[in-house]
């Protein structure tokens, strides 16, 4: 039997297409909580992760991931792309 599950938000922000491919920061909502992504299957895997409950805990702000450019990118970054 399926189990109903609760709506989440994830708010995408695309800060870059390079290698054909996103780089950019999701924020879940609900949670509250930022992490950067550096690829689309990156991304998928942490709404997936996030939706079945089983990732919730490594849906977290991260700060080890490296922005364009080598500047570390931090949860409290602006999340508006330049």
């Amino acid at each position: 039997m399926e189990k109903k599950q609760k709506r989440q938000t994830f708010l995408v922000n695309v800060l870059y297409r390079q290698n054909a491919t996103w780089q950019g920061r999701v924020l879940w909502a609900e949670e509250g909580k930022t992490y950067s992504f550096r690829s689309a299957l990156e991304l998928i895997k942490l709404i997936d992760g996030a939706l079945e409950g089983a990732e919730a805990d490594a849906f977290e702000e991260d700060t080890g991931h490296v922005e364009k450019g080598g500047n570390r990118m931090s949860p409290t970054d602006n999340l508006s792309a330049t």
